[in-house]
C-alpha cells in the first residue's frame, strides 16, 4: 500500500520493551467500540508479534511506532474501502464471469485517494465505478470515526455509471494494443522520485466456466507512452471529476 512511515536513523537505538510496547497497543485497540475494525486490528497485531518475535531484540520504539502507524492506517483504509464496496473485485469467482479492472491513483502530496474500476458481466452491459477519497493526514485512526464521513476519510465522490459497448471495446482495444496481461513488475529498488504517483491496477477475467485469471500491477510515476499510463489516464478521462494534474 501507500502509507509506509519507515526510521531509518540507526544511529540512535532507544531502550525499548517490545512485549511492553504489544500489550500497550493491544489496550489501546481494545478501548475501539466492536466493530470487523477492532476485530482486524487485533489480528494483525498478533501477525506483528509473529513476524517480528525473530529480531525484536533489535527494534527501536521508532521502527515500532512506524510499523504500528503502517498497520493502522492501512486497516483502518481497508475498513473505509470495504464500505465503499472497492474490494469486490478480490471476491470475483468463475462462476460471476466478470471481467473487471480496478485502477488506484495517489499523488504524493495529495490528500485524495482515486479509485476507479471498469467492468463487465459476459461481455454486456459494463459499467465503470469511481470513488475519490480525501484523507486527513492529522488524522490519528486509533480514535478515528468508523463511518465514511468519519474524520479520517471523507467521502468527495462515488458514483456508477453505465457505459456504451463502444467505450468498453475502446478500453478492451487499449488493453489488447498495449498487451497488459504480459506486462512486467518494474524494479524500483533504485528508483528516486520524491514527488511522483501510485498508479495500480487490480484487474481478473474468466478464461473457462470454472477458472480465471488475475493480474496485479505498480507503476511510480509513469511517462506518458507507458502502457500503464494509457490505460489509467483513459480511465481518468471517464470519469466526470477534476483530478487536476495527472502525473
Amino acid at each position: 500500500m501507500f502509507l509506509v512511515f519507515w526510521s531509518c536513523d540507526s544511529k540512535i537505538k532507544e531502550k525499548f520493551n517490545y512485549e511492553e510496547a504489544i500489550r500497550s497497543l493491544k489496550s489501546d485497540i481494545s478501548k475501539l467500540p466492536t466493530s470487523e475494525y477492532k476485530t482486524n486490528l487485533l489480528r494483525k497485531t498478533e501477525l506483528i508479534v509473529l513476524r517480528d518475535s525473530s529480531y525484536k531484540e533489535v527494534l527501536t520504539k521508532n521502527t515500532f511506532d512506524s510499523l504500528k502507524t503502517e498497520i493502522v492506517t492501512e486497516e483502518y483504509l481497508s475498513h473505509i474501502i470495504r464500505q465503499l464496496d472497492l474490494s469486490s473485485i478480490e471476491e470475483i469467482i468463475p462462476s460471476d464471469r466478470i471481467e473487471a479492472y480496478k485502477f488506484t491513483y495517489y499523488r504524493s502530496f495529495s490528500d485524495e485517494l482515486v479509485f476507479i474500476t471498469i467492468y463487465s458481466q459476459d461481455n454486456q452491459n459494463p459499467k465503470i465505478k469511481a470513488q475519490v477519497i480525501k484523507e486527513d493526514r492529522d488524522c490519528n485512526p486509533m480514535v478515528g470515526n468508523l463511518t465514511l464521513s468519519g474524520n479520517c476519510f471523507n467521502v468527495l465522490f462515488n458514483n456508477t455509471s453505465n457505459i456504451s459497448m463502444v467505450d468498453w471495446n475502446e478500453f478492451k482495444q487499449l488493453i489488447e494494443s498495449t498487451m497488459f496481461w504480459q506486462l512486467e513488475q518494474t524494479d524500483y529498488n533504485n528508483s528516486v522520485i520524491l514527488d511522483g504517483s501510485d498508479w495500480v491496477f487490480k484487474s481478473t477475467k474468466p478464461i473457462s466456466t470454472d477458472s480465471i485469471i488475475k493480474k496485479n500491477i505498480y507503476e511510480l510515476s509513469p511517462d506518458t507512452l507507458n502502457p500503464l499510463y494509457k490505460i489509467g489516464n483513459l480511465l481518468l478521462n471517464k470519469v466526470d471529476y477534476d483530478f487536476g494534474e495527472i502525473y
